[in-house]
C-alpha cells in the first residue's frame, strides 16, 4: 500500500512546488518508520533492507 502511494504521488504532474530531490527526501522517515522497532538492546533496529535508485539526466539533475 506505501509502494502504491508513492508511485502515485511521483506519476503526479503537479508536486505542489517540491523538487524530486525534496521528495525523496520526504519519503525516508516514512520508509524507516515501517522498518523499525524497539528492541532490549536498541531503540531504533532496523527490520529491513531498503534498495534506493536515484536517476540523474544529462545536466546532473536527479530526475526520478
Amino acid at each position: 500500500m506505501l509502494m502504491r502511494y508513492l508511485a502515485y504521488l511521483g506519476g503526479r504532474k503537479a508536486t505542489e512546488g517540491r523538487t524530486v530531490e525534496q521528495q525523496v527526501l520526504e519519503s525516508n522517515p516514512v520508509l524507516e518508520a515501517f522498518g523499525n522497532a524497539k528492541t532490549v538492546r536498541n531503540n531504533n533496529s532496523s527490520r529491513f533492507g531498503k534498495f534506493v535508485e536515484i536517476q540523474f539526466d544529462k545536466h546532473g539533475r536527479i530526475s526520478g
